[in-house]
């Protein structure tokens, strides 16, 4: 960062507080409106995909699709808006959630 902000300020810019690093799926409070910033995975595992499977089935949320989506992953079937995927386990979840892609390339998806 810049002399200017550095001399403006004797605590961390980068320490936000409504934002934190979420390092176990314990440590997350589902108690309220949030929003999970995810690396690209394209919904096949880890915390994103359990997220996913735990607010899929409410219509007032939603999951936004950064960029390109494999054919066979869960993000590209997203697209396709399907009433109801497979869960991790195998159970069938119903899909109610919006789905929005947004690209953050030099080329349209």
């Amino acid at each position: 960062m810049n002399s200017r902000i550095q001399g403006s300020t004797n605590r961390n810019p980068f320490r936000f507080r409504h934002i934190t690093n979420l390092r176990s799926e314990r440590e997350f409070e589902d108690d309220g409106p949030s929003v999970v910033l995810a690396t690209p995975g394209m919904l096949q595992s880890g915390l994103s995909r359990r997220l996913f499977e735990r607010w899929c089935r409410f219509s007032n949320n939603g999951v936004v699709l950064a960029g390109y989506s494999v054919k066979g992953t869960l993000a590209h079937d997203l697209l396709e808006n399907p009433s109801q995927i497979r869960g991790l386990d195998g159970r069938p979840l119903t899909v109610k959630c919006a789905t929005t892609v947004i690209s953050f390339s030099g080329t349209n998806v």
